[in-house]
């Protein structure tokens, strides 16, 4: 009897399982990215290889951008209409080039290449640790805005 029991309560939970496992799936976001993407960029997630670029903090200290040319807009995007913000990940080495660049949240295809060139193009004071340069690793925010 308890036997039966038992087999009638799994089969029962099965199920709802599969009942309710029959959702659509919900669209993997990437590490340290939660839900729509957000509009600063303040994640702590190694986009890049941790032991070659340095993640901010444990005594990091950020340079800032001396250059940063803005991105082109696509046509196909001025046409749409579309405005938001392309998310990057950026690696800069020790001299404050951008070494890496690598979309996190995406916009539009074009808007997201172009958002690439430009990053690519930007410059910074190099990043330190106990006084010396070092390779960092930073999210940073493009946006697009028509007027």
């Amino acid at each position: 009897m308890r036997l039966r029991l038992a087999a009638l309560l799994i089969s029962a939970l099965c199920l709802v399982a599969v009942a309710t496992g029959q959702q659509q799936p919900v669209a993997p976001t990437p590490p340290g990215i939660k839900g729509p993407c957000p509009t600063t960029p303040e994640s702590k997630t190694a986009w890049f290889d941790a032991s070659q670029y340095l993640l901010r903090g444990n005594g990091v200290k950020l340079g800032r951008a001396v250059s940063a040319p803005d991105p082109q807009y696509s046509d196909s995007a001025r046409k749409a209409k579309i405005t938001g913000t392309v998310l990057l990940a950026i690696a800069i080495d020790a001299a404050g080039n951008v070494a890496a660049a690598r979309v996190v949240c995406s916009l539009e295809p074009s808007l997201d290449q172009n958002a690439v060139d430009a990053v690519r193009r930007w410059k910074f004071t190099s990043a330190t640790r106990d006084g010396n340069p070092v390779p960092v690793q930073i999210e940073v925010s493009v946006g697009y805005r028509l007027y």
